[in-house]
């Protein structure tokens, strides 16, 4: 019969199909995953209830932003994009609906040459905002150097502590991973 070998190799690619998927399925399921959320968690349990917290990247901002959302976990905490910030259209969300006040990025960009954007962002955005009994959280240290005499930087867990001096102690909950 003629068409003999091509049922076999049908036949072979199909068993070939089942055997990848049987022996791949624990490896590319995404069920049971939670380390994504997990991260998430405790990033919201790092900052302080109430405070602001600018995070670099999509990893922090996303699933700190889905907690809040969608699991309504962490909603006592302010959380920024600071990629987004110094866009006309987030830095009016974030001063509208935050009420927090956003840096001249464009000027703090230029007294830093040279500087990555996150670390400009993070520390323009600290100067702004930081202050007794309001620290700001950021994923990206800022630039110790640059913040305004009365703040100080305190590592903070997986973050970054931005405080008014008398305020900025390192805090072993943050610490608990």
């Amino acid at each position: 019969d003629a068409a003999a070998p091509i049922h076999a190799g049908i036949r072979l690619a199909l068993a070939g199909l089942a055997w990848m998927v049987a022996a791949n399925h624990g490896d590319v399921s995404v069920l049971g995953y939670d380390e994504a959320e997990t991260y998430g968690r405790l990033l919201l349990r790092t900052g302080d209830a109430g405070a602001v917290g600018v995070m670099a990247t999509d990893d922090a901002a996303a699933t700190t932003r889905y907690l809040q959302l969608v699991r309504g976990e962490g909603k006592d905490r302010t959380i920024l994009h600071g990629s987004y910030l110094g866009r006309p259209w987030y830095d009016r969300f974030v001063r509208e609906r935050y009420g927090v006040r956003v840096p001249d990025l464009e000027a703090a960009r230029a007294a830093l040459p040279g500087v990555a954007w996150e670390i400009i962002v993070a520390t323009a955005f600290a100067n702004e905002n930081a202050g007794p009994g309001r620290p700001v959280f950021t994923e990206q240290r800022p630039d110790p150097a640059r913040l305004r005499p009365d703040l100080a930087l305190v590592p903070a867990g997986l973050l970054w502590k931005v405080a008014a001096k008398a305020e900025a102690a390192i805090d072993l909950r943050n610490w608990e991973f």
